[in-house]
């Protein structure tokens, strides 16, 4: 407390009530903070030199189509000096997530901070020779889609219901480290895409070759029941949208 003419009347010192959650606890919560940064989708945060630890959080405002995106997170993850807050309140243009947007600005502050603090780097930066270029996953079906991250070392989290990949982060081509996690914006329909190329259902469910096709834009005709057998037009023609294609379903497949 200070008086008017900015002299100390009275200094309280700090007194610790009780301890919120365990060492242990704590512990386990840096280390997933920090697989966040390092495996997740706050790779954006990363600082060269230093453990980071991050959390991505995007919300969608009460009116839609607006945003409020953040980034959370402190450094060094073993002893932290620094915890920074990063909110945007409605972001435009690209893909509008936490990480892809709030999370440079966290990492450009907390660089520019740790230097300024003097914080010495507290990892010897070896850069990293096995890296994974990220394949096209835009308008595969979500499951083709993790079957691809699977086969190449790669982790999947998907945002949004529906069948097809719409968009990612990383995009295509981006070189990262493997066990990264590719984010996948799914949607039920890609109206958007004219013409559209029919998919092979051979061995697909009745419920499967429906969902397929509709979340395409396209129609069906069944016949039989079981599983795809024969599909007229065959896989890979291109036709318009709403067009009608006659799947023949058989029990012996």
């Amino acid at each position: 407390i200070v008086d008017k003419d900015g002299n100390t009347v009275h200094e309280f010192s700090p007194a610790p009530l009780r301890q919120v959650v365990s060492y242990e606890t704590a512990q386990e919560m840096k280390n997933i903070l920090e697989s966040v940064v390092t495996n997740g989708t706050g790779g954006r945060g990363k600082i060269e030199g230093y453990k980071v630890a991050g959390k991505t959080g995007t919300a969608e405002k009460y009116v839609p189509g607006k945003y409020v995106v953040s980034y959370m997170g402190f450094a060094p993850v073993e002893d932290p000096k620094l915890a920074i807050l990063v909110i945007i309140d409605e972001p435009s243009g690209g893909l509008i997530y936490g990480g892809t947007i709030a999370g440079p600005v966290f990492q450009k502050i907390m660089a520019d901070s740790l230097n300024y603090l003097g914080i010495e780097p507290e990892i010897e930066f070896i850069e990293e020779k096995e890296h994974i270029a990220v394949p096209d996953l835009r308008n595969l079906y979500i499951e083709d889609a993790k079957k691809i991250l699977l086969q190449n070392g790669l982790a999947a989290r998907v945002d949004g219901e529906g069948y097809v990949v719409t968009e990612q982060v990383p995009m295509p081509g981006a070189e990262v480290k493997k066990n990264t996690t590719v984010l996948l914006k799914v949607s039920d329909s890609r109206t958007n895409k004219d013409p559209v190329t029919i998919p092979d259902l051979t061995g697909r469910t009745v419920k499967e070759s429906t969902d397929i096709l509709n979340a395409i834009g396209l129609n069906i005709e069944i016949v039989g029941s079981g599983y795809a057998v024969k599909q007229n037009p065959p896989p890979d023609v291109e036709v318009g949208l709403g067009t009608t294609i006659r799947v023949e379903f058989s029990q012996n497949p």
